[in-house]
């Protein structure tokens, strides 16, 4: 029987609130300096837009399946002081969006781990995560790939900050490729 493994970068779940403050300061004074604090007070920043249409507020979905638990991450941009801090995971089954679960974000790393229990992974499912009124991001849980001889991987690594811009041609790549783990060192 072959065992699959994938890692993935998980956000501490640190948090240091004031009740006088609308937001969540950081405790850290030389770290994630763009996010934090009263981030969308400052001049957008030549790295990446935080200042992203509020219906694209959810940046990705990433997941880990591992005896038949599945743990789903939520990657958000940063949220403005009245914005929900919720985001729901839903899965497709049977024709019909059923929802898994309610998540609290957090706002050091806008990030939240959903835990789902008795995960059958002989079968794709497609799940989609929702913000608010109109974030949506959709993506599929693959299968486990017990039945084939070949199992295929996309690694990623040496991303560099130097190196600025978009990704979409390694998209268009591993869309093409299709591999049933990908990757992240």
């Amino acid at each position: 029987m072959k065992k699959i493994i994938i890692l993935f970068f998980l956000v501490s779940s640190l948090s240091c609130t004031s009740s006088k403050d609308k937001f969540i300061k950081s405790p850290f004074s030389n770290l994630d300096t763009l996010s934090t604090n009263d981030w969308w007070n400052r001049d957008n920043n030549p790295i990446i837009n935080l200042k992203v249409e509020r219906d694209e507020v959810i940046a990705f979905g990433i997941y880990t399946v591992s005896k038949n638990v599945l743990k789903l991450t939520a990657q958000l941009f940063p949220l403005y002081p009245d914005e929900t801090r919720e985001v729901i995971l839903e899965i497709f089954k049977s024709n019909n969006w059923i929802e898994k679960g309610r998540k609290d974000i957090n706002e050091i790393g806008w990030a939240t781990t959903f835990r789902v229990e008795n995960w059958d992974d002989s079968k794709d499912v497609r799940y989609r995560l929702l913000h608010g009124k109109n974030a949506k991001y959709e993506g599929l849980i693959r299968k486990n790939p017990l039945d084939k001889e070949v199992i295929t991987m996309a690694a990623f690594s040496c991303n560099s900050n130097k190196d600025r811009g978009d990704r979409d041609n390694y998209i268009k790549n591993i869309d093409h490729l299709d591999p049933d783990i990908l990757f992240f060192a």
